[in-house]
Formats: C-alpha cells, sequence, structure tokens
C-alpha cells in the first residue's frame, strides 16, 4: 500500500476515535466511558472543534459528525500534502521528471561541429539559410543557431567588458551548461 493511503487510513482510524470520544464525553451518552478521556485527549487536535460544541450544547448530536467529517477532510488533505513528498511513487516520477529535463538540456547543447558550422557563416543566418549544404542544415537547426548566436553575444560582451563582474560568473555558467564539451567552447571562445 502507498504511504498516502497508509496515511489516509490512519486518519480515518485517529478521526474515528475521536469521534467516538467525542460522542462519550457526556455522561448521558450510551458509550460513556472514563476509558475514552485518554483517547479523547490522544485525539484532540482533530476533536477540537466538536469538543468546544459538546461542551457548549450537549444535544443534538449530529452537528459532531458533520464537524469531524470536515475535520477528516482538512486533516488527510494537510496530512497528504506532507506525506506526499515521501511517496515512493512521487519520488519516482519526480526524480524522472528530472532525468529526462537534464537528458533533454544535454540534447540541446551545442556542439563543435555545430560551432564551426556558426562560425563558418560568420554569424549570418540569411548565408546560412541560402547557401548552407543540407548536411550542414542537419547539423545545424535554426534553433541551435540562435542559441550559439546569444552564447558569442554574451562571450563578446564580457570580452568587450560590457558585463558587470557580479553578472560574469552566472553568464559563463549559462555558456557552460548550453555547450556540450570543452572543444565546443573553446570554439567559441575564438568568437571575435
Amino acid at each position: 500500500m502507498d504511504i498516502r493511503k497508509k496515511g489516509a487510513v490512519a486518519l480515518f482510524i485517529y478521526n474515528i476515535l475521536g469521534l467516538l470520544a467525542i460522542c462519550s464525553i457526556s455522561p448521558s451518552d450510551p458509550l460513556y466511558s472514563e476509558g475514552w478521556l485518554p483517547v479523547l485527549l490522544f485525539t484532540f487536535p482533530i476533536t477540537i472543534i466538536s469538543f468546544g460544541y459538546r461542551y457548549g450544547a450537549s444535544e443534538p448530536l449530529y452537528p459532531v459528525f458533520i464537524i469531524q467529517f470536515i475535520m477528516l477532510i482538512i486533516s488527510t488533505y494537510f496530512v497528504d500534502l506532507i506525506v506526499r513528498n515521501y511517496s515512493p511513487a512521487y519520488l519516482d516520477k519526480r526524480r524522472t521528471k528530472y532525468i529526462s529535463k537534464k537528458q533533454r538540456e544535454f540534447e540541446g547543447a551545442a556542439t563543435a561541429e555545430q560551432i564551426t558550422i556558426y562560425l563558418k557563416y560568420k554569424r549570418n543566418i540569411n548565408d546560412f539559410n541560402q547557401t548552407a549544404t543540407p548536411e550542414e542544415k542537419a547539423t545545424l537547426s535554426v534553433e541551435q543557431w540562435y542559441t550559439i548566436d546569444n552564447l558569442a553575444g554574451d562571450i563578446l560582451l564580457i570580452k568587450k567588458g560590457q558585463v558587470s563582474q557580479s553578472t560574469i560568473n552566472s553568464v559563463r555558467k549559462r555558456i557552460k551548461d548550453k555547450l556540450k564539451d570543452q572543444a565546443a567552447m573553446d570554439l567559441l571562445l575564438t568568437i571575435e
């Protein structure tokens, strides 16, 4: 059974115990017993509202069931939010999502071959669109062209000193993340 389902079942049992304790605090209740007092103290976090109602007006009893049903829904919601982070299914889903995101980023990273093609056409996309061979167009997509162009622009800004010192590290990290290997980085750094 999933940890979230176990938590919901445990809360349901906890709530039922609290409901029984609330319905047996008055001497006129059919289940009245001194033994329910420890149960009432144990379940007090979710029976506090019902206890206030019973203390204020002992009859009728049905609003206690309504109040406890509402408390069951609210407490189940909050416990589910807390427990969800420890659910194996949720952890697997989050891990899979993270791995696929990193894989997509790596597949989208620019290679040295793509940067060579970019530099061959001297950063002019119109020349690339008109004169590039089909192999070059298959190697370097227009989306990748603009990614490399943005990185080249960042490198030129750093070389010209137009980027503040506080942002240079974040720009360098972004450039490093967008390139597959050091060869691609070395090629891109040759840009003038």
